[in-house]
């Protein structure tokens, strides 16, 4: 989900793709169209939708939110409860809720809507282990707050 996306010649100047080996990969991210489900390989279906996170309402549910939303000191907003709670409801049963934030805030809102311990330890593993095979997919990309397949 993206509120504003970057224009698609300015953002094809960037040089992620490149810097991570995946050029043709990032090229193919980049074009996807908006607003339907592109499959970029058997188990990676991406979905760019223009919206403002605060007035999506998910219709599917999701295996994966990449949160990314700017810190909670910068955009209180995106990280009320409420706001927290819709992305837990709208992951699949085993999905995976993604963010590198970890404000204690954050971390007692999220055992407040029932997200598993397991949940928390992806904060610190995220990096290490889950991004080293799809971090160099989605982190170098422009979406912002939320990044679902």
């Amino acid at each position: 989900l993206e509120k504003y996306p970057l224009d698609l010649s300015m953002a094809s100047q960037l040089n992620y793709g490149e810097k991570l080996g995946k050029a043709a990969l990032y090229k193919r991210i980049l074009n996807c169209p908006w607003h339907s489900w592109q499959k970029l390989s058997a188990n990676f279906r991406l979905y760019k939708q223009e919206v403002d996170f605060l007035e999506f309402e998910p219709t599917t549910p999701f295996d994966l939110i990449y949160f990314d939303a700017f810190a909670p000191s910068i955009q209180p907003e995106l990280w009320s409860i409420e706001l927290l709670r819709k992305c837990y409801k709208t992951l699949q049963e085993g999905g995976i809720f993604v963010t590198y934030s970890a404000k204690g805030q954050l971390r007692r809102d999220l055992k407040q809507i029932g997200l598993p311990r397991l949940f928390f330890f992806c904060f610190a593993v995220a990096i290490n282990v889950f991004f080293k095979t799809i971090f160099n997919i989605i982190f170098c990309f422009y979406i912002f707050p939320v990044l679902f397949f």
